[in-house]
């Protein structure tokens, strides 16, 4: 296809990387990032960002395993996507923010040399226009080891967020744009990478 890549859904529970790998070569598909699907009983419990620190740590050791078949899929990137707030969306925003921030840098310190973190945002909305944010303010924190992914509906070449992504860009935070714009729609089902 046109796509210089994509991101695999890896379930930690389920998926085995020696048989993802060997399903991307027979399909001659670039795995450029992971993205680690929490098992149901940490992910209903608010997974990164959950009020019970051992519910957190679960979900650290789940990226931490996500990291290590990354390491077998030749792929760069570990990619963090729904880390917005605890399931019911009860919690304090800042201590949702403070937990997320400590999970993230456990993230971080797990992951091997050579792969990063993609934090995904949404600009097109309120809540994720503050992920964008704090996911870039957390991203400026490491050296080049973790950075935001753009994602959204709107094409990322018009308005807002075109100038996020090059803000972004200037500050060597940007990790990537996914978008479901037709325009932009090019293989590999309905969410592209770039």
């Amino acid at each position: 296809g046109a796509a210089s890549g994509v991101a695999l859904e890896f379930d930690v529970e389920e998926d085995d990387p020696s048989s993802l790998r060997a399903h991307a070569d027979q399909w001659d598909v670039y795995c450029v990032a992971l993205a680690p699907e929490l098992p149901e009983t940490i992910d209903a419990r608010g997974g990164l960002v959950s009020e019970d620190y051992a519910v957190r740590g679960d979900a650290v050791a789940c990226f931490a395993r996500a990291a290590e078949a990354t390491t077998l899929l030749g792929a760069r990137s570990v990619l963090l996507r729904n880390a917005s707030a605890p399931a019911g969306g009860a919690s304090d925003p800042a201590r949702t923010g403070k937990w997320r921030a400590e999970a993230v840098e456990a993230v971080v310190a797990a992951l091997p040399e050579g792969v990063d973190l993609l934090i995904a945002g949404d600009p097109s909305d309120g809540l994720g226009a503050a992920d964008v944010t704090a996911a870039a303010l957390i991203c400026g924190r490491h050296g080049g080891r973790a950075r935001v992914l753009l994602q959204g509906s709107d094409s990322p070449r018009e308005g807002g967020a075109a100038a996020l992504a090059a803000q972004l860009l200037e500050h060597g935070l940007l990790g990537g744009l996914t978008s479901w714009y037709p325009a932009l729609s090019l293989s590999y089902g309905d969410e592209e990478l770039f």
